[in-house]
Order: C-alpha cells, then structure tokens, then sequence
C-alpha cells in the first residue's frame, strides 16, 4: 500500500507541473520523511546550492543536510542517530517527469564516510529513492517523499482550475536570448491549458495568452512574488 501510495503521488505532481526556471543562482531548503526496507523511519533536512542556465534544461547543485534513522540500539531500543551527508545533484526541467540524480557522502558518530545514491521525480513534492550502503546494517534501501522550495524569489504562475477541451488557447512564452549568439532568439515555448496544472516561470519572461475560441469557460489563477 505505501508503495501504491507514492507512485499515486509521483504520478501526480510528474504530469501537472510544469516548471520554467530562471537563470541564475539558487537556494531550495527541503525536509523529508520516508521509511526504509524494513520498515523503519527516517527524516532528513537539507539546503541546496544551484545553478540554472536557461539553454540548457538542467540544474546543477550541491545538497548539505542532515539526516536522522530510527534504528535499534544494542539494548534493543529504537532511537534517532543523526548523520551528516553532503550530495552533488543534477535536476531535469524539461522531461515530463522531470528527474532529477544526485550522488553524494553520509557520515555519522558511528559511521566513517559512505557514497550514498538518490533519484527522484517531480517539483515541490518529490517522491525520492536513496541507497546507502551502511556497514552491519542490512536496510540499504530507503523511500521518502521530499518537500522542496527553490528560490531566487522573482517568480509568477498560473494555475489552470478549469479549462475547454478543444480551443482553449494556449499560453506563449517569448524566445530568449541565445548565450552562443546574441543576435538570435530561442524559438518561443508554447504550452496548452490542462485542468490542474500549475506553470511556473520567471517575472520578467515575456507571455501572452491567445484567446479562448471555444464556448466554455477557462478559469485560471495567477499569482506574482516579486523580489
């Protein structure tokens, strides 16, 4: 059931998010909460450090958190032991499922430095996997759900509540800039409407919306944070 749970999620947030980012440096804090193979809990808190370059559709990071396993101790009772893990990490924006790969080094009191692996999926809530292959410890698999918010600030969205089959319009983002030749344009992004979908996109990016032909509503919410 709790593996129904998160494909249901991952599913979810891969093909009603949509993401485009701004150049620059960014910071994104996160915490997560998960369960190992054999069923015990685990937590973790983390800041990453990024960066996005508009061609290419990728981010690139480093992660720096904390994570905490609920474990049995040597008289058998379960406690937190925390650990320090630092990751380099690599984010996918234009795939539909937008995955993203990190791998990394975890360490604690009782555990020298150990390479550490992740994959997960999504924006904002991402359904994760992680592999850590710790000394006398047979639970090397673990699954979790990260809540994430990159910042730079300077964003708008619209949310699409309700939209028209056919003819609703789509909404057009303006060409940028090429880095390799600034005297050319990217050709311009285009993306339909669909019911539940959220776009997110820098403030400054030109757009415009074509008007709805069909003879059913389109009902949207749009929203600014400004820097």
């Amino acid at each position: 059931m709790k593996k129904i749970i998160l494909i249901c999620i991952f599913l979810t947030a891969s093909f009603t998010t949509k993401v485009l980012a701004m150049e620059g440096w960014y910071i994104s804090p996160g915490v997560q909460i998960g369960i190992d193979s054999k069923g015990n809990l685990h937590r973790s808190a983390q800041i990453t450090f990024g960066l996005l370059i508009e061609e290419y559709p990728f981010t690139a990071g480093l992660s720096i958190g904390y994570k905490w396993f609920r474990k049995l101790d040597k008289s058998g009772k379960k406690i937190w032991n925390r650990y320090n893990y630092y990751d380099l990490q690599s984010h996918a924006l234009e795939s539909i499922i937008q995955p993203g790969i990190g791998f990394g080094l975890i360490q604690g009191d009782n555990m020298p430095l150990t390479p550490r692996f992740k994959l997960w999926s999504g924006w904002l809530l991402l359904p994760s996997y992680e592999f850590i292959n710790m000394k006398n410890d047979d639970s090397k698999h673990y699954f979790g759900l990260f809540g994430v918010l990159p910042l730079p600030i300077g964003v708008s969205g619209i949310f699409y509540v309700s939209v028209p089959e056919d003819n609703m319009g789509d909404i057009v983002f303006q060409g940028t800039v090429m880095r390799s030749n600034p005297t050319l344009y990217n050709p311009p992004k285009r993306f339909k409407p669909r019911k539940n979908r959220l776009l997110v996109f820098p403030s400054d990016c030109f757009h415009s919306v074509e008007p709805n032909e069909s003879n059913k509503s389109r009902i949207s919410i749009a929203f600014n944070h400004t820097r």
